[in-house]
């Protein structure tokens, strides 16, 4: 949640529960832990189904809807409030989070429906501006993410060695740049046609994805070329991790095909030196594993020509 929407669940009048993707309590407001009983296990359990009147098919049933419609609403009788007539709602998933919230209600029409139009805004509130704040991370990752093979882009790239480099500036973490190519790409694609190139990439950056930590950066930054950022890593154990992706390059086959790469590598160690030169440092070492043979891993910082 961002903090105006944070603000908005802890300000509600309504009671309201955000679940995990288990539906279990992750976090409740404060009218959410008055009808739970002000419990300190609600959160990390399943909802009190008893007090909120939520046995048997009630839940099974608002479950299912939320799962195939991403919305689930009706009526529950609250043993926590006497018994009294309560409207539900049950709200997802929002970035792997579900909103159920609880709304008390003065008068219900005969299907059970809220009569006064106001009750419930506080909840519907609270939703649209989950579903505002899913679009837009949406929208941002995908601004951040290469179309053809979903790894990161040039400007994700970008912006996170900087990041690191930042980092490295305040406490001296290292970390490390990987350069890497596809060998003889253009002849490639020239001999097999564009649709298999492109299906050689993807396979590329599933493979990348897979290969690495959490925490590393995977991006296209060029035709086929991409960059791996490995925080926390120094020259020799980012040169194994380079030698590993490379094994594993060489193993992929697409489309029946035999693939290799080229690699280069630059670290970022005790003497800094600006990131642009690092980079600068990784290509050099990029076109000395090309001009060496192809199909290796170089740590060398000499330029040479190569195609």
């Amino acid at each position: 949640m961002t903090s105006l929407t944070h603000a908005m669940f802890e300000g509600s009048p309504e009671a309201l529960f955000l679940l995990d993707a288990n539906f279990r309590v992750v976090d409740l407001n404060e009218e959410a832990a008055r009808l739970s009983g002000n419990s300190p296990e609600s959160k990390g359990s399943p909802l009190p189904f008893t007090r909120l009147g939520l046995e048997g098919s009630v839940w099974e049933n608002a479950r299912a809807d939320v799962e195939r419609t991403g919305n689930a609403q009706g009526t529950v009788q609250v043993l926590a409030e006497q018994g009294r007539k309560c409207r539900y709602r049950l709200s997802g998933p929002h970035e792997g989070f579900y909103l159920f919230g609880l709304i008390k209600v003065d008068r219900l029409d005969p299907v059970g429906l809220p009569i006064d139009d106001l009750s419930g805004l506080s909840t519907e509130l609270v939703i649209r501006a989950l579903q505002y704040q899913q679009e837009a991370l949406s929208k941002e990752k995908q601004a951040l993410t290469d179309a053809l093979t979903q790894v990161g882009n040039r400007r994700l790239f970008d912006s996170e060695i900087a990041r690191m480099h930042r980092e490295h500036l305040l406490d001296g973490s290292f970390y490390s740049i990987l350069m890497i190519d596809v060998d003889h790409f253009k002849t490639l694609n020239d001999s097999n046609g564009h649709l298999v190139g492109d299906q050689v990439l993807r396979e590329l950056g599933t493979l990348l994805k897979t290969a690495c930590r959490p925490g590393d950066i995977v991006a296209r930054v060029g035709g086929e070329e991409f960059a791996v950022l490995l925080p926390g890593i120094g020259s020799s154990e980012a040169a194994r991790v380079a030698e590993r992706i490379r094994g594993s390059i060489e193993g992929l086959n697409p489309c029946g095909i035999s693939v290799t790469a080229s690699l280069g590598v630059a670290s970022q160690g005790g003497s800094s030196v600006p990131f642009n030169t690092l980079l600068l440092q990784a290509d050099a070492a990029l076109y000395g594993a090309k001009a060496n043979g192809r199909n290796q891993v170089s740590t060398g910082d000499t330029q040479a020509e190569a195609a």
